[in-house]
């Protein structure tokens, strides 16, 4: 029981660094008691069919794809840049890359996938988006609801205040894809957040082409309609 608590009390704490705590549910039934199994890897095999122009991987990126295994089996496919770094936060369903990882307020890609408490995909983007909305220390600036196959999707973009968790400090823009999605008749919340100090002009351009490259299940995220 000591050992589920600290994989939870994890969970808690990568989600308030990647995404600023929204209105993400972490389960404790993570089963058997055992740890959980999570990675993030250069993509193998058979990419999904490509549906858009959008799938061609981008000069200086490399594809990637989440593996989060039985905890959250939702694929989830995008590209970075080849120069960052993997850093792996242990235990706890994310993984992040950063383009400086001595210096957290640095251009950071993350993806956070767990299961989520809702019933239903509508409810739990809605409550996403509610909480981002009301949020003091951030200005959407545009966003985007839309059906994705088995769930709902919301992207927008947003600058954060130097206040808020995900800021580090400094102004940031940050571009954000969110969906919930059933897989095998459970609802799990995906996030890709991609930030950039206000500041660092290229690094925010590549905050743009990782979420018109992304895939959530296999499916691409309409994103804001101004990016």
């Amino acid at each position: 029981m000591r050992r589920r608590g600290t994989a939870v009390g994890a969970a808690c704490a990568a989600a308030l660094l990647l995404t600023g705590c929204g209105a993400i549910g972490v389960r404790t039934e993570d089963g058997a008691g055992g740890p959980l199994r999570l990675g993030l890897q250069e993509s193998a095999g058979p990419p999904p069919p490509p549906t858009a122009p959008g799938d061609v991987v981008p000069d200086g990126y490399a594809p990637v794809h989440g593996d989060f295994g039985e905890y959250c089996p939702v694929r989830v496919d995008l590209v970075v840049p080849k120069a960052w770094v993997h850093n792996e936060m242990g235990g706890s369903g994310s993984r992040s890359f950063r383009k400086n990882p001595n210096k957290l307020s640095d251009a950071f890609v993350g993806v956070l996938c767990m299961p989520a408490f809702e019933d239903s995909a509508a409810k739990a983007i809605d409550s996403t988006a509610r909480y981002k909305n009301d949020s003091p220390t951030n200005t959407i600036t545009s966003q985007r609801k839309s059906a994705i196959d088995g769930g709902a999707a919301w992207a927008y973009a947003a600058d954060l205040t130097k206040k808020d968790p995900q800021a580090y400090g400094v102004p940031t823009r940050l571009v954000s894809l969110r969906a919930a999605v059933f897989k095998g008749g459970k609802l799990y919340s995906v996030s890709i957040d991609a930030r950039a100090p206000q500041t660092d002009t290229a690094s925010k351009e590549m905050s743009k082409v990782i979420v018109e490259h992304s895939r959530i299940a296999g499916k691409s995220i309409a994103p804001p309609p101004q990016l």
